[in-house]
């Protein structure tokens, strides 16, 4: 599907106000590269407030089972950044990470920011594969 199609469908659901968040990657840059196209193409403001804390082997490297403990406690959010979140009351913050094969990756990072308070309206990723 060509990328400008793929916005079409979820277009209509990003404004002014949406914060997109691309996850960090270890092996690629994509997930920031999605994330600021989406920005140019349908609004909303580009932040990394997600921040890898611990250089993880990367998930494509990793065996299926081993994939949850391998993120566990990977990621953090920016602080300093989080205030300016918590004072703007309607912020739609839409994730955007380029591979979802198990979920680990998704799920780490939504335990973290529900730690944080913060309310995820919708993930976005580019491709699906089965291991």
């Amino acid at each position: 599907m060509e990328f400008d199609k793929f916005l079409n469908l979820f277009r209509d659901r990003i404004d002014e106000d949406s914060v997109i968040i691309p996850i960090p990657s270890l092996s690629s840059d994509l997930p920031e590269r999605f994330a600021k196209r989406i920005v140019d193409n349908c609004g909303g403001a580009l932040e990394k407030i997600i921040i890898s804390k611990t250089k993880k082997q990367a998930q494509k490297k990793v065996k299926k089972i081993d994939r949850e403990k391998n993120i566990r406690n990977a990621f953090t959010i920016d602080k300093k950044k989080l205030i300016c979140y918590n004072s703007k009351k309607k912020n739609k913050i839409i994730l955007v990470d380029d591979m979802k094969t198990t979920g680990a990756t998704l799920r780490e990072v939504c335990r973290v920011m529900k730690i944080e308070n913060l309310k995820i309206d919708f993930l976005v990723t580019f491709a699906y594969r089965e291991d």
